[in-house]
C-alpha cells in the first residue's frame, strides 16, 4: 500500500472567471472527470466551513432526475471529489449527519477571499479585491440543470455588484485624493461592468481633462455617446459635462473644433440638442491649443 505523503498545505479553488483547482505542490494536479463534481465542489467552496444539506445539492444538480438517481449520482461525485483530494493529500471534505462542507481550514477560494477583503475597505483591500476579480463566477461553466443554472445566475449576480461596490469606492477615493491615474484606472474598469453609467462616463472625462488629455476626454464623450444612443436610443443627460472645468473661464466657441481640431474625430450622426456641450469642448480644445491644462 502506498505510503501517504503528509502536507500541511491547502486546495486553491479559483472560481471567478472559470473553474480552476490547484493542489498544496507544484507537480500535483488535482483531475474532476465529472461536470458535476466540478459544480458540486463550486458550490461547497462558496460557502467553507458550512454544512449544506444532501438534499439541496439532490435538487440543484439533479432537479430534473429521480430521488434515487439524484442520490446515487450525488454518491459518485463525492466519492470522485474525495478520491481526487486524497490523491493530493488534501482531506477537506467533511460529513455531519445529512449535510456535507468543505473544511474552511484546508481550502482557498478566490471568491470567498474576494468578499472579505471587500468587507475590510481600505484602498489595498479594495485593489486586491478586484485584482481577484478575474471574471464573473464560473465563467463559460454549464451544468444542464435548470436550478443550478439558477442560482448560479444569481450568484454571479451578487458578486458582480460587489465587485461593482469596490470599483465605485476606489474611484471616488483616488478622485478625492488626486490619485489620476490610479482613478482612471478604476473607471475605466468599472465601465466594463456598467458601461451605461453617465456618472462614471462624466468622471473619466475630467480625469483625462485634469490629466492634460483633452482629446481623450472629447473621444469619451463620443464614446458615451455613441453607446448611449446605439444600444438604449437614449441621447445623454443635456448636462453631460465635466464639473470642475468652467466654460466661462475661456470664450466658448464651438467653430474652435471645425478650425484646430483637424486631428479630431467628427461623429458619425448630428449631435442633436448638445450645442451646449460642444461649446464647452471648444472652449476646452482652445485652452489646450494654448498650453493650458
Amino acid at each position: 500500500m502506498r505510503r501517504r505523503r503528509r502536507t500541511s498545505g491547502a486546495l486553491f479553488v479559483n472560481i471567478l472567471g472559470g473553474f480552476r483547482v490547484a493542489a498544496p505542490r507544484a507537480g500535483d494536479v488535482v483531475i474532476l472527470e465529472r461536470r458535476k463534481t466540478r459544480a458540486l465542489l463550486a458550490m461547497l467552496a462558496l460557502q467553507p466551513g458550512r454544512l449544506m444539506p444532501r438534499g439541496r445539492l439532490m435538487a440543484q444538480l439533479w432537479s430534473s432526475q429521480t430521488e434515487d438517481t439524484a442520490r446515487h449520482g450525488l454518491r459518485q461525485c463525492l466519492f470522485e471529489l474525495r478520491g481526487a483530494l486524497a490523491d493530493v493529500d488534501v482531506d477537506a471534505i467533511y460529513v455531519e449527519n445529512d449535510g456535507i462542507g468543505l473544511d474552511a481550514s484546508r481550502v482557498v477560494v478566490d471568491a470567498v477571499r474576494f468578499e472579505k477583503l471587500i468587507g475590510q475597505g481600505t484602498v489595498v483591500a479594495l485593489n486586491e479585491a478586484i485584482s481577484l476579480y478575474q471574471g464573473d463566477l464560473l465563467d463559460g461553466f454549464r451544468v444542464e440543470e435548470p436550478a443550478f443554472e439558477e442560482w448560479l445566475r444569481a450568484e454571479r449576480e451578487r458578486l458582480r455588484s460587489r465587485a461593482v461596490e469596490a470599483l465605485k469606492k476606489l474611484l471616488a477615493e483616488h478622485m478625492r485624493t488626486r490619485a489620476t491615474d490610479a482613478a482612471i484606472h478604476a473607471a475605466v474598469r468599472l465601465l466594463t461592468f456598467e458601461p451605461f453609467d453617465e456618472r462614471v462616463h462624466r468622471a473619466l472625462m475630467q480625469l483625462y481633462a485634469d490629466s492634460g488629455r483633452p482629446s481623450i476626454a472629447l473621444r469619451q464623450y463620443e464614446l458615451c455617446v455613441d453607446v448611449l444612443r446605439r444600444e438604449l436610443g437614449i441621447e445623454p443627460r443635456k448636462r453631460l459635462k465635466v464639473p470642475d472645468i468652467r466654460p466661462d473661464r475661456a470664450k466658448p466657441r464651438a467653430h474652435m473644433i471645425r478650425s484646430r481640431g483637424s486631428s479630431l474625430s467628427r461623429p458619425t450622426t448630428p449631435l442633436i440638442g448638445r450645442h451646449g456641450d460642444l461649446e464647452w469642448f471648444g472652449a476646452l480644445w482652445e485652452r489646450a491649443c494654448q498650453g493650458q491644462p
